[in-house]
Formats: structure tokens, sequence, C-alpha cells
């Protein structure tokens, strides 16, 4: 998959956020600072009027022995999301080929539909 093609499905997936999260804020790439006052780097971070804090990470290279597979590196990543998601944040992660198949789509719509009650 060649860079062009990545930024077109990172656009997608940026235009189906604003669209469908109603967003006070949407950073790509965001820097988030949790309540261990580390800065946590991620791909996508939305909030909304309800204070609903999403992260989307896109990690790529899962059939190429990229980063997000090999060991010291799949270790950091599993800590930050886990740090995120205890300091209150919905964390999703996706491929680059769920991405192209737009399986993001159902998953974030469920998200939202399950966190809308007041």
């Amino acid at each position: 998959m060649t860079e062009q093609e990545r930024m077109i499905l990172r656009s997608a997936l940026h235009w189906h956020l604003r669209q469908h999260f109603q967003c006070v804020e949407i950073e790509h790439p965001a820097s988030i600072i949790t309540g261990t006052k580390r800065r946590w780097r991620c791909d996508f971070y939305a909030t909304d009027f309800k204070h609903r804090r999403l992260v989307v990470e896109v990690n790529g290279g899962n059939f190429t022995n990229g980063r997000h597979t090999r060991g010291a590196s799949y270790a950091a990543d599993l800590e930050k999301i886990n740090h995120l998601t205890a300091s209150g944040c919905a964390v999703f992660q996706f491929t680059y080929n769920c991405l192209k198949e737009r399986k993001y789509e159902s998953l974030i719509q469920t998200y939202l539909q399950n966190t809308s009650q007041p």
C-alpha cells in the first residue's frame, strides 16, 4: 500500500469521525496526557459535547513484521492502550485493511449509540 493510499484511508476515517461524532475537537495526530502525566501519541483523538473521548489507532505493518507486532513496541502499545482506557477514553485499533473495508463505521456507530445516554 502506498503512502498516498494510506492518506486517503485516514482522510475517510477523519471525515467519518467529523460527521458522526459531532466533535468539539478532533486531532490527527494527537498527544494526550493522562493521569500518569505521561504524554501518549495517538493517530486520532476526538471529544464531543457529551464529554466522550475517542481514540483511534491505525496499526500498519501487521503482515510485514512492522513495529506494532514486535516485542517491545507491542508491549508499549498495550501500555498506552491500557492507560488511555483507564483514563476514560474509548480506544479502537484498526489496520489499514480495516480502513479500506470501512469496518470502523459500524463499530464507532455502536459505541456512539451505547454511550448516548446522559
